[in-house]
């Protein structure tokens, strides 16, 4: 199946993860081909995963979701707080997954950097001095193993963040622009509607009601 998030298409096939972070635009398309798949809603904080995590679900994931399957066949009091342990387990498993297995040292030097500085300005000279490689070179192996380029996954970051903002309803939306780093808030608007599909005034209305 393919889902579209922040306006990005990715296409998941067999053993597939895809990673969505609370209040992202999403949309599901199945193809034509029959497809089973899994989904789990986190309602606590989860860590920064890449979007897409080709294989993610091996072995051990699965054998974690057949002892949710029985937990639940067999209802009773501490079954929610076992399923949220097994979950827990599994989200550390893709942790070290994504570290060990899918992604490289400086790719995943660079996510630490783009979530640490997300209400920061950063650019490709900045990542080129943070990972002693040229900025072309951390363009290429970020693409190809995150599947968006580094300032792509920064916008989004940069969107996810001023998402928060927004319904905390504290600030205004010019100064939630310039907190996130824009210094012009008509492009925050632009980039916020189209990474969104709505406007900042909108989505902000929207959870209100």
């Amino acid at each position: 199946m393919t889902y579209r998030v922040m306006e990005e298409d990715y296409l998941l096939g067999a053993r597939d993860v895809i990673f969505i972070p609370a209040e992202t635009p999403r949309q599901r398309y199945e193809g034509g081909e029959s497809c089973d798949y899994i989904s789990f809603n986190f309602l606590s904080d989860t860590p920064a995963l890449p979007t897409l995590m080709k294989g993610g679900c091996h072995s051990e994931m699965i054998l974690l979701i057949s002892a949710i399957d029985k937990i639940q066949q067999k209802p009773h009091l501490k079954g929610r707080a076992q399923v949220a342990e097994i979950l827990g387990v599994m989200l550390s498993i893709l942790e070290d997954y994504v570290t060990a297995a899918n992604l490289s040292v400086v790719t995943q030097q660079i996510l630490d950097y783009l979530h640490a500085h997300v209400r920061e300005k950063v650019t490709l000279k900045d990542i080129g001095a943070l990972t002693f490689f040229s900025p072309v070179y951390c363009e290429a192996v970020f693409c190809r193993e995150v599947g968006k380029p580094i300032i792509d996954y920064f916008i989004d970051l940069k969107i996810q963040e001023a998402q928060k903002l927004i319904l905390e309803d504290s600030l205004s939306f010019r100064d939630i622009a310039t907190t996130m780093g824009f210094e012009d808030y008509n492009y925050f608007s632009r980039v916020f509607k189209r990474r969104t599909g709505i406007s900042p005034s909108i989505y902000r209305r929207q959870f209100r009601n």
